[in-house]
């Protein structure tokens, strides 16, 4: 099966000499580039790092942020060598375009179904159709009767209700959240009262004939792991009547959900996993996760699955790789060694990832935005230098925690005040006006933060998605990246894996 791959402008045969150069320039790039990598927006002056930024590279900078064509061709890495002067920032430039999976922008697509037109953002809905018809694309070959989608981190069940009442198919949403759960339950209801009645008055249990489309959606509110296989989560989950009578208006609690002892600290209130629930399987249903924006180590949870022999295919866009862990990054020995190049003391050591550590910056690149309009970059350069400023002005009377992004108010001397005195510390409208002209003179450094992050940015995440594919590869499952919905997410890309039967694993 055909694959992207960085440093590939469409799909290839993976082979294993992709795999180990790939590697070998990942380790030399991060090597030789750590500290354009690591440098992040708010230490930039209050630590002098845009002394990592060398001279010569200035004159490029600047002339990228005034050139539209030159910087929209620099970011979608179709630059041309002779329009960069600086070598540094040619080689940067020209190593990361082997280790970046390539983007594309997919077609809008006509969506005429229901369940796409109740509280739902015209890009939300291109991505649910986009994703689900890839899926459905993939996977004709197994029976509608007998496979059950499960949508992992299901929010207020798009996906979920798309599926169900718009394609005909089975699903079950899984969704570990109180707070998302009763949107869940509240989007739901509000659809089918809208748009499918006969299915409302079935889950007010007003209408006892079962109508298929209604047992087409089943709900499951819980956690999930890397135990839990398919049918322990369709034993586990519920009607819409049971969801609807226990959930809609209730806490988990006055549910009687299992709940963990302590909140998510990503969702809050969060239920307990399944791993108790029953696994006898009762029929022959092949079962398939689908992770649409599954946060942190939820999409490795989902291809995971596929260890559990009811599952068959698991589909995946990641997103929200600040929130990884441990347990689910990197997954193949080889990620390793890139990442140790990217540790350094100077960061507070907030990963510990097997034998090494990564600032948490390095995974929140990896999650950033990289489609910014040419137009709003002097708008977003500006708030990355007022922040930075900021952190200066703290720095200088001995405040060395994190800052949190707070929009500014007012003028500049004033929005400053307005922090430091929530922090118990003063300073004149003069010390904060010197501090900043101080800065200004390196504002250019800033520009150059962008860029390195946005490219950079791209590395890393190809750096985790082949991290994953090779978990795939490595434990004899058919593996795939692919363009699904770019244009519509920052996150474009699938990951998924499928089964491959023993003839096929004797023929690799």
């Amino acid at each position: 099966m055909t694959s992207l791959f960085p440093g590939y402008n469409t799909h290839i045969e993976v082979t294993q000499e992709n795999i180990d150069t790939y590697y070998q320039k990942l380790n030399k790039f991060t090597h030789k580039f750590k500290d354009f990598i690591l440098t992040f927006c708010t230490d930039l002056y209050a630590y002098s790092h845009y002394n990592k930024y060398p001279e010569e590279i200035k004159q490029d900078i600047e002339t990228l942020f005034s050139q539209k064509d030159l910087y929209d061709n620099f970011m979608s890495n179709k630059i041309q060598e002779k329009d960069i002067k600086s070598s540094i920032l040619k080689d940067f430039l020209f190593q990361s375009f082997g280790l970046i999976i390539p983007r594309k922008e997919i077609p809008e697509a006509e969506i005429n179904f229901k369940s796409l037109q109740h509280e739902i953002s015209a890009d939300k809905a291109q991505q649910t159709h986009l994703f689900f018809q890839y899926v459905k694309n993939e996977t004709q070959s197994l029976n509608p009767d007998k496979t059950t989608f499960l949508d992992l981190g299901a929010g207020k069940g798009y996906l979920s209700a798309y599926v169900a009442f718009d394609m005909k198919r089975k699903i079950i949403s899984v969704e570990a959240s109180e707070k998302h759960g009763i949107s869940l339950a509240r989007r739901v209801c509000g659809l089918t009262q809208k748009f499918y009645n006969d299915i409302y008055q079935q889950i007010q249990g007003k209408l006892q004939s079962a109508d298929q489309d209604y047992d087409n959606l089943r709900i499951a509110i819980t956690m999930i792991d890397t135990a839990v296989d398919g049918t322990q989560v369709q034993n586990a989950s519920q009607s819409l009547n049971w969801f609807y009578q226990n959930f809609k208006n209730k806490s988990m609690n006055e549910a009687r959900v299992p709940l963990n002892s302590l909140n998510n600290n990503i969702q809050g209130v969060v239920a307990k996993s399944i791993q108790s629930a029953s696994s006898t399987r009762t029929k022959d249903e092949t079962y398939v996760p689908l992770g649409l924006h599954a946060c942190g180590d939820l999409s490795v949870i989902a291809l995971k699955m596929l260890l559990h022999s009811d599952v068959s295919y698991a589909f995946t866009v990641p997103c929200c790789y600040i929130h990884l862990s441990d347990n689910y990054f990197p997954l193949h020995k080889a990620t390793i060694q890139p990442l140790e190049n990217l540790y350094d003391e100077f960061y507070p050591v907030t990963r510990k990832i097997s034998s090494h550590k990564i600032s948490e910056h390095v995974l929140r690149f990896a999650g950033t935005g990289f489609d910014e309009k040419f137009e709003d970059l002097n708008s977003i350069i500006q708030q990355f230098f007022d922040r930075a400023v900021l952190d200066k002005c703290r720095t200088i009377k001995g405040l060395n925690t994190k800052t949190v992004a707070i929009k500014r108010t007012g003028t500049f001397t004033e929005w400053v005040q307005q922090q430091l005195i929530k922090e118990n510390v003063e300073m004149t409208e003069e010390e904060i006006n010197k501090i900043y002209e101080e800065c200004e003179q390196h504002k250019w450094a800033m520009k150059a933060h962008l860029i390195f992050r946005k490219i950079a940015g791209q590395v890393l995440e190809s750096m985790i998605l082949v991290d994953r594919y090779m978990w795939l590869r490595n434990n004899n499952f058919q593996g795939k990246i692919d363009w699904c919905m770019g244009g519509y997410s920052g996150r474009g890309f699938v990951l998924w894996g499928k089964k491959i039967s023993q003839q096929q694993k004797q023929d690799q």
